[in-house]
C-alpha cells in the first residue's frame, strides 16, 4: 500500500500545481483586460460600462417596456 500513498501525495502535489498555475493565469487575463480597457480611455469601470450599455439595470431608465 506504499504505493497508494506515494500516488496520493504525487496527485495532491499535482493538483496544488494546477491551482496555483491556474490563479497565476487569472491574475495575468485580468491584468491584461485592465490594460485593454486602459487604452480605450475607459479606466477600471470600461467593462462595467459596456456590460451596462449591453444590459441595461432596471434602473438606469433604458430598459425595453
Amino acid at each position: 500500500m506504499a504505493s497508494d500513498n506515494g500516488r496520493e501525495v504525487g496527485e495532491m502535489r499535482r493538483r496544488d500545481r494546477l491551482a496555483a498555475s491556474l490563479r497565476e493565469n487569472l491574475k495575468r487575463r485580468k491584468i491584461q483586460q485592465r490594460g485593454r480597457a486602459i487604452e480605450n480611455g475607459g479606466g477600471r469601470r470600461s467593462a462595467d460600462n459596456q456590460a451596462e450599455r449591453e444590459f441595461p439595470s432596471p434602473a438606469s431608465g433604458e430598459h425595453e417596456v
